[in-house]
């Protein structure tokens, strides 16, 4: 089993959908990380709440998994992730 490694990919997602995304990933199978942070405030409001968001806006990391079924290469699959509806 020597040269079987996980190797990390970085996702572009659709702005402020990135949690979309990472569901629609995450339930086909993918695995994935999204790094989030808290901010002070919500943004245009007048509450106090923090509001946590995505560290890195429009990104989120996808790990491989190598295959072991498979002999000499790693099944990876690409994958565009969109909304419907928006282009």
């Amino acid at each position: 089993m020597q040269g079987l490694q996980s190797k990390w990919f970085v996702v572009q997602a659709v702005p402020r959908r990135e949690s979309v995304a990472l569901k629609n990933l995450e339930r086909q199978g993918f695995h994935c990380f999204l790094p989030l942070t808290n901010t002070p405030c919500q943004r245009l409001s007048n509450t106090n709440n923090p509001l946590i968001e995505p560290l890195f806006s429009r990104y989120m990391f996808q790990i491989t998994v190598p295959d072991i079924n498979q002999t000499g290469s790693e099944n990876v699959l690409e994958h565009k992730v969109t909304h419907h509806g928006t282009h």
